[in-house]
């Protein structure tokens, strides 16, 4: 007699590499990474969260101190910290397809889903966001100068892609988690 069969989901995820998440600010990565973790029975990362960590400090104050070129060097470095880890969910910074070498290391961390938004839906968003705009200080103006530019970005490093801007959390949650099933299984939604 063979082995038993094991029941979905629970032989699926087993074997799961990372999941990296990626896209613009206030698109839910941190927030839907966390549940995804906990559905999954994975562990969970946040890219900016590690970086603060790091420095010690917030990291608005470290960029207005050092600058965007050593903070995205720090971030680098972190990203690079993360080969070799495995079954963990990561959110990443919306900034991090900013250095094109972390694209590479982003897609060697595991299978990259970007997570995007219509702009009026981000910016609904950043108003319940605490944190500054660090660029520019407007919501309005980093969104419509920034969003354009990544957007090639993360099709590029991404191997799927939702649209959180109409769905609630536990919606967002399980069609990614059909998502990451098909795009594993081979199947038409993998790009």
């Amino acid at each position: 007699m063979g082995t038993p069969s094991c029941p979905w989901p629970f032989c699926f995820w087993r074997d799961l590499m990372n999941i990296v998440l990626i896209g613009y600010r206030a698109v839910g990565k941190s927030t839907l990474g966390r549940l995804l973790a906990h559905e999954l029975g994975m562990k969970f990362l946040d890219t900016d969260t590690l970086l603060g960590n790091k420095i010690g400090e917030d990291i608005e104050s470290y960029v207005k101190k050092n600058g965007w070129q050593a903070f995205r060097k720090l971030e680098c470095e972190v990203l690079q910290s993360l080969i070799g880890i495995d079954r963990h969910v990561i959110a990443t910074g919306g900034g991090v397809v900013d250095v094109i070498q972390n694209l590479e290391i982003l897609r060697s961390l595991g299978h990259v889903i970007w997570l995007k938004a219509p702009i009026n839906r981000i910016l609904e968003r950043l108003k319940q966001n605490p944190r500054p705009p660090l660029l520019c200080g407007v919501p309005e103006k980093e969104v419509k100068l920034m969003l354009p530019k990544r957007i090639p970005l993360y099709m590029k490093a991404a191997d799927l892609v939702l649209d959180t801007g109409d769905l609630d959390l536990k919606e967002a949650s399980k069609l990614l988690r059909l998502l990451i099933q098909d795009l594993i299984s081979g199947g038409a939604c993998a790009r």
